[in-house]
């Protein structure tokens, strides 16, 4: 149907430029080409008799002729897929390929867009922590510049605690990782966090069962513990976690009773959030081998205060520990000996990556 249409468009094209070219007189085709030139530019080319062909003739003229045109090159486009089938399936399954791989790449770095920020900003803005080292180290110079500092300390924590006006809360802890056993089952590379009792408060850990030590069993060192999710489910073949309450469990050879679970917390890159168990820091002092340096958690009572309450915690450091000469290299750098840093560095640090991929994927870089 659609190509007898085009023929008979054709045909009518045809006769139509037929019936135009012999109405052009032969003499002014040859006698004066100047005067035709400008009388086909203004429409104004005369037929025998003297009267001038009416300019709608161009309209339908053009209109017949797109046609025609769009309707070859449709036709001939049809005609070459349906010769080249392997190419054009492959070129077809090229175009999905790609289109997918955008579109799950963009997918996928939104949905982590929101896990990390939901995860860092629930009380990031009012949390910042003061440790030996940053979370993320991105260079060997960094590397050996904390290698050469020196450990935060418990008398580092008391003068943030004395000095620091801005500073609402202060919970320290430490961490190791530990094989730990009960009964018959075992279970390895178990975070032990030594934590003080702010710590819960700071990091919002409201035990879902049970409870958590109370100051005078934080200050004796009782050998108490609140655990996470996976720790009940690969210790206590997944049990109820009131069921759990009250057994005792082996790190290092020191029996510790379960008082409290911790609700699930889910995953971030792959890496469990509930590996974790937490007992009193005086405790960890006889459990674990070594002493490793603490890590500070310190909270502000109103986002407001954040800046502030960070300058009072560098100055104090800073007039405790003074500054650290390092050499990379032949260049001299001078190191405050500590990191001070809120969620919104990781968060930073997550989203330049998020936005190189990006970059490469997509051609663009996100504003933010």
């Amino acid at each position: 149907m659609f190509v007898s249409s085009c023929e008979k468009l054709r045909l009518a094209l045809r006769e139509t430029e037929s019936g135009i070219g012999d109405s052009i007189l032969p003499s002014e085709v040859t006698e004066n080409p100047t005067h035709e030139s400008n009388q086909r530019m203004t429409g104004n080319i005369k037929r025998k008799g003297g009267k001038a062909p009416s300019q709608r003739i161009l309209i339908p003229l053009t209109t017949a002729r797109s046609m025609v045109l769009f309707g070859s090159i449709w036709l001939l486009s049809i005609k070459n897929l349906l010769t080249n089938k392997l190419r054009t399936f492959l070129t077809l399954l090229g175009i999905i390929v790609g289109v997918a791989a955008i579109i799950s790449v963009v997918t996928i770095i939104q949905g982590l867009n929101q896990t990390v920020t939901s995860t860092f900003s629930a009380n990031g803005s009012t949390v910042f922590t003061l440790s030996r080292s940053p979370s993320v180290i991105t260079s060997r110079e960094e590397m050996i510049k904390v290698g050469k500092r020196k450990d935060i300390t418990k008398e580092d924590v008391d003068a943030v605690v004395r000095s620091c006006v801005g500073c609402w809360r202060v919970g320290y802890w430490s961490r190791s990782s530990e094989l730990i056993k009960h009964d018959d089952a075992s279970f390895d590379n178990v975070m032990i966090r030594g934590a003080t009792i702010p710590i819960f408060d700071i990091e919002e850990l409201t035990p879902e069962v049970g409870r958590i030590w109370t100051e005078n069993e934080g200050e004796a060192g009782h050998y108490v513990a609140v655990i996470g999710a996976d720790v009940v489910k690969n210790l206590f073949n997944d049990a109820d976690p009131e069921s759990v309450i009250g057994k005792e469990i082996r790190v290092r050879g020191s029996m510790v009773k379960v008082i409290g679970t911790l609700p699930p917390q889910g995953t971030i890159f792959g890496v469990s959030r509930d590996n974790f168990v937490i007992v009193p820091y005086q405790t960890a002092l006889k459990i674990l081998p070594t002493r490793e340096s603490l890590i500070v958690n310190i909270q502000v009572s109103d986002p407001s205060y954040m800046e502030n309450a960070k300058d009072q915690v560098t100055a104090i450091m800073r007039n405790r520990r003074g500054k650290i000469t390092t050499y990379v290299g032949e260049e001299r750098e001078v190191d405050d000996g500590f990191t001070v840093e809120s969620a919104e560095v990781f968060i930073g640090l997550y989203k330049d990556a998020t936005d190189n991929i990006y970059l490469v994927t997509i051609g663009y870089r996100r504003s933010h």
